[in-house]
């Protein structure tokens, strides 16, 4: 059920799409944290002080794991903007 003044824009089904969508936007901003703490920890170096080039491939490929779930948030951010702009006019 949604609430006057809201239920004058969104109706409920709208709603349930927009909480689905938060909710995955969500998950990859979670994702994206651990990803990121990962990433600090492997950059740091041996108990020697020395660093460890074999983790040279693995940050490369943690990066792009990294640039992957950026592109696709905010290509849902995005989405999610131009269709609630539109959303008075027609329905996506």
């Amino acid at each position: 059920e949604v609430d006057w003044p809201l239920s004058i824009v969104l109706d409920s089904a709208s709603l349930a799409q927009y909480n689905t969508l938060f909710g995955f936007l969500l998950r990859q901003k979670r994702v994206a944290h651990a990803l990121r703490d990962i990433w600090t920890m492997l950059q740091k170096v041996d108990s020697t002080g020395r660093y460890d080039p074999s983790m040279t491939a693995k940050l490369r490929q943690l990066q792009m794991f990294r640039h992957e779930i950026q592109v696709t948030r905010r290509f849902f951010c995005a989405a999610l903007l131009q269709c609630t702009h539109a959303h008075s006019a027609y329905p996506c």
